[in-house]
């Protein structure tokens, strides 16, 4: 009985008490874009599972909120499909519908792209912003994503909403529109979207944000005025955010802009929306048909940026970063979007009110360097009318996302605060927007300073090391240089390159070449080679080997740098090595007489008039029906396919004493050499 006893206690807890929920991990394995049961698992049916949390097509089912679901992108292109063209908001066609929190993670930002093919919006999140939902997006890049007002692909009507059409790229914060909420809880929890280690780029809108709109307005608005308020928070970290284009059409009846991220408050419905920016790259978005904000537009939110570069992004008034009131056409009240900038870049941005807008409510934590100075930046060690200058727009590892480096002469090398790099609130940065440490000493003056912005530059010492071998070299047998780039310091070197210009007069072409790592390319006659990373302490190593085809000296010159780590120390950067080059023979040459030199120089193959020999000798004519130049045979200078020349010496009492003469095809058993 007691056994009966014991086993219905069991299982009735099993019933009373639920197992754990753990997150899914969705695998997405095609690139094509689809929502059909053929037995693969697309990033479209990934989505579904996890809205849904029910397993579509090949992929597992998501869990339910709270549990955040992963899905897992690998490398890629991911299409938006033409044949699924539509202005649903089921996740059926077009944009990407999100309604429950999920993590969408790829390989990097160059190999997994997620592409809006000029279609729709790339993503749209759809959870209500009261209810804690959290949506993450990292290591993806999110591109040619469009969401127009009048785009007859998406949109068929004649209202024209700028929310709506907002968010070219990602919208996070559309509404509920089909999320079941229950009254009696409490909601007002905020939205979060997280992004992180990812490229948004070259999406387009004419209503709000071309990249990123970060909040909007609530379809289930009147429960929000019940006093269940929430906010939208979009954080973005090791991101950026590039060539995304505000266009307003001629019938949105109102242009407001925000070309890279517009972060927006409906004083209707919303009260705490928040854009975080730390380690972010904001460049070359908008244009000049943008009306407010090229870089950031900010509509009644809270703005902090830190250790970020804001950068020649374009806009008709506040290139940089611009506030208005609503996404309608009030008067602009800046008191409603405070502004927090610490340890930032912002330059070169254009038209009107080129960087801020005139009046900005700017709180600055030090540390910020300005090209002009209407962005009100008024700390002590903020620099204003400073120009910043930063590098084009280029990749630099270890990161995967493009980024601006500043030029070796800018203020923003170790132009922040000793020891610690931190956001407003005080909590710490510990690394730029590539995953390097900061702070470190980037100008080698042995402070551990913050650069300014969004790249911190690791300060290495790259040494290049080498032998010729053999030396000398018969010609027409192949000479090897043994080459080796060390990195003696603490610091990891990254995007090193080498390059050499072979001597294709004496070499035949193409040489070998083999490096220890990385990869080197031959265009005539120069040889370069590329290395992401150098590890510190390590060294790379390598072989280049070429037939020689002419005799002769060789100067060779070789050259190392980094093109994103700086380099302080540049005297140990180029090698040069000098290599003989002999004709063989098959015997040994007679030894000059004592008291005797050898005529002609060993260092100059080419003979011309005026030239100075041995004990002051002086060509003074040569009979040019013949070409004199000079070879190495066996290391001794002698002339080849001369005619006539003639010496002068000054000294009396220097004559030529003999002539060693050597045959290239002696007779049978004579040796080559002779001495008259």
């Amino acid at each position: 009985m007691k056994k009966l006893l014991f086993f219905i206690a069991f299982l009735l807890a099993l019933f009373i008490f639920p197992k754990s929920s753990f997150a899914a991990t969705i695998a997405v394995n095609t690139t094509s874009d689809e929502l059909l049961i053929n037995g693969n698992c697309s990033l479209r049916e990934a989505i579904q599972s996890a809205n849904t949390n029910i397993a579509f097509d090949n992929c597992i089912s998501g869990n339910a909120f709270p549990t955040i679901d992963v899905i897992s992108i690998p490398v890629g292109t991911y299409t938006i499909s033409p044949l699924l063209i539509g202005a649903s908001d089921d996740n059926s066609s077009g944009d990407f519908d999100i309604f429950d929190s999920v993590s969408i993670s790829g390989v990097d930002a160059l190999s997994t792209v997620i592409n809006g093919n000029d279609i729709d919006r790339v993503f749209d999140v759809h959870i209500p912003d009261y209810d804690g939902g959290v949506v993450s997006f990292s290591k993806i890049a999110v591109t040619n994503g469009k969401s127009l007002a009048y785009n007859p692909n998406t949109f068929v009507g004649t209202v024209v909403n700028l929310v709506e059409d907002g968010g070219g790229g990602i919208r996070c914060g559309r509404g509920a529109t089909h999320y079941t909420y229950t009254p009696n809880l409490v909601h007002d929890i905020d939205l979060v979207c997280n992004f992180s280690d990812m490229e948004i780029a070259d999406n387009e809108t004419d209503g709000l944000g071309a990249g990123v709109l970060c909040g909007g307005r609530n379809d289930q608005g009147a429960f929000n005025l019940n006093g269940h308020t929430g906010g939208v928070s979009c954080n973005f970290d090791k991101v950026t955010i590039v060539g995304n284009i505000h266009s307003p059409s001629a019938t949105a009846a109102n242009k407001v802009g925000g070309g890279g991220v517009a972060c927006v408050n409906d004083t209707t419905f919303h009260t705490d929306s928040t854009c975080e920016f730390t380690n972010t790259t904001i460049s070359g978005n908008g244009n000049t048909t943008t009306p407010v904000g090229g870089g950031i537009l900010c509509i009644n939110s809270t703005i902090d940026i830190a250790y970020s570069s804001i950068y020649s992004n374009t806009a008709s008034e506040a290139g940089g970063i611009g506030v208005q009131k609503q996404y309608s056409s009030f008067a602009n009240d800046y008191i409603n979007c405070p502004i927090s900038v610490i340890g930032s870049l912002i330059e070169n941005n254009a038209t009107t009110f080129p960087n801020c807008q005139a009046g900005i409510n700017t709180t600055s934590g030090g540390y910020n360097i300005e090209s002009n100075s209407n962005c009100n930046l008024l700390s002590a060690t903020d620099l204003s009318n400073t120009p910043v200058q930063l590098d084009t727009l280029d990749y630099h590892s270890p990161a995967k996302i493009r980024t601006h480096i500043p030029s070796p002469s800018s203020p923003a090398i170790d132009g922040g605060p000793l020891a610690i790099c931190t956001k407003m609130d005080g909590s710490t940065i510990s690394i730029d927007t590539r995953g390097i440490s900061r702070p470190l000493d980037s100008d080698g003056d042995s402070q551990i300073r913050c650069d300014v912005g969004a790249f911190e530059i690791e300060n290495v010492d790259l040494a290049l090391s080498g032998s010729d071998d053999p030396d000398p070299v018969t010609l027409g047998n192949s000479l090897n240089y043994n080459l080796t780039i060390s990195n003696p310091t603490n610091l990891v070197a990254y995007d090193v390159v080498f390059s050499h210009d072979l001597v294709i007069s004496h070499f035949a072409s193409p040489p070998v070449i083999v490096p220890s790592s990385g990869y080197c390319n031959y265009n005539a006659p120069s040889i370069s080679c590329y290395f992401t990373s150098i590890p510190a302490g390590g060294n790379i190593t390598i072989a280049i080997t070429s037939t020689t085809i002419q005799s002769g000296l060789i100067n060779a010159s070789f050259f190392v740098d980094s093109t994103t780590s700086d380099d302080a120390n540049t005297t140990n950067n180029t090698l040069n090595l000098t290599s003989s080059i002999q004709i063989g023979s098959s015997g040994s040459p007679v030894n000059c007489p004592s008291g005797t030199s050898p005529l002609f120089p060993t260092s100059t193959p080419a003979l011309t008039p005026g030239q100075n020999l041995a004990f002051g000798g002086n060509i003074s004519n040569i009979n040019w029906s013949g070409s004199w130049r000079t070879s190495l045979i066996d290391g001794i200078p002698m002339t080849e396919n001369g005619n006539h020349i003639e010496i002068t010496f000054p000294t009396p009492g220097v004559y030529i004493h003999s002539v060693l003469i050597y045959d290239n095809d002696p007779k049978s058993g004579e040796s080559p050499w002779s001495i008259n």
